[in-house]
């Protein structure tokens, strides 16, 4: 597992197919959105991942 915290991705990893969200566990719902991505990263001979956020940007968009 390669994590970035930043936007210095690596050449290597820069043509790959991600699933973007907030993925609060694994449930049914987030494994069909992991299955498609990936076998799309299959079809397309890329690299698979999941890109998640920490915070949420819900913390951002929230007026107090």
């Amino acid at each position: 597992m390669k994590i970035f915290n930043n936007y210095n991705i690596s050449k290597l990893y820069q043509r790959s197919s991600l699933a973007i969200g907030n993925f609060d566990g694994s449930h049914r719902g987030h494994q069909k959105v992991f299955k498609y991505a990936k076998k799309f990263s299959k079809k397309n001979k890329a690299k698979f991942g999941i890109m998640t956020f920490s915070p949420l940007p819900i913390m951002f968009l929230i007026k107090k």
